[in-house]
Formats: C-alpha cells, structure tokens, sequence
C-alpha cells in the first residue's frame, strides 16, 4: 500500500513539474451529439388515420353535433391549417408563442354544424409519408367529397388532401378545394 502511494505521489510530481498540472490537462473536444430518432419511424407513419378522422369529424359536423377540435386535430402549436371554400384558419407558431389555442378553428366548425353543413367522403387515398415545407411532414392523404356548405344548398362534389400528425395521429391540416 505504501508502495502504491509513492508511485502515485511520484506521478503526479512528474505531471505537476512537467507543466501539464490537472487545471492544464487537454480536454478532449466535444462531439456533436446524434440526432435524435423520430419516432416513430416515417415509414410508418401514413395518411390512413385521416380516413376514421375525418368520417368522424363530417359525421358529427353533419348532425349538427360538437366537434371538440381535441378529438380530432393534434396540439395547437403542431396544426397548420383548415381551408375550406368559406374559411382559411391557420397557425404556424413564430418566437415566443406559447399560449396558442385551436379557437378560431372551433369556431368555424361549430358555425358550420349552426349553418345545416354536411359532407361525407366518397373516395379516400393514403398518400403515405411526405415531407411537404415548413411543418407539413406527416402520413398524408387525398380524399374526395360530396358535401352542403349550409341547410338549402346545392350538395357539391370537392376534393380535399391532409395530413396526419406521426406522433399524435391527428389531424394538422385539411384542405378543402
């Protein structure tokens, strides 16, 4: 043990009078750290969940009944938007936004159910993972329409396209053309 300690003692003279003293030893320069995965993988992640979505969503809207935004759509910082030929509601968050809320696109929704709307798909396709700008990667989708913008009008064939929220699996955009 007495051995030990000299040795010790013995080396850390060397390294104190060798200038390289513990405050002067070279410290390794860090790397950059990994990117995280995404989960889960956008290979798994499709547009198909739109299709039980939005039958939800235009089945509810078409009875007239509440169409809690929560149920359908993902967290407010995440959705990108709802355009319809009556409304464009959208959010992309800028610095600091951090109280944000989906209001503005209840509101539309709950004028609708007011006004007699309703639609129901007719054709739905899972257009798979994609990238698109600025916070529109998700499982997207096209799907085409028959619907009545308010009690008394002509029903009218549209088409749509969304996307699917990988984390969440609900919706963060739809678009009605």
């Amino acid at each position: 043990m007495v051995l030990r300690c000299r040795a010790f003692a013995g080396v850390m003279v060397a390294v104190v009078l060798s200038g390289c003293a513990p405050d002067r030893l070279p410290v390794p320069k860090p790397t950059a750290p990994s990117a995280p995965a995404s989960s889960p993988q956008p290979a798994t992640c499709t547009g198909n969940a739109g299709r039980r979505l939005l039958t939800a969503l235009f089945a509810a809207l078409s009875a007239g009944r509440p169409t809690p935004v929560g149920t359908y759509f993902t967290q407010p910082v995440r959705f990108v938007r709802w355009i319809d030929p009556l409304a464009y509601v959208t959010f992309l968050p800028g610095p600091g936004d951090d109280n944000v809320t989906l209001d503005a696109l209840q509101a539309h929704l709950d004028a609708l159910a007011r006004a007699g709307a309703s639609a129901t798909i007719v054709g739905f396709t899972d257009d798979g993972y994609q990238a698109y700008g600025q916070n529109e990667a998700g499982g997207w989708f096209t799907f085409d329409l028959r619907v009545r913008w308010r009690a008394g009008a002509a029903v009218t064939d549209a088409v749509g396209s969304g996307a699917v929220d990988c984390d969440s699996g609900k919706l963060t955009l739809v678009d009605i053309g």
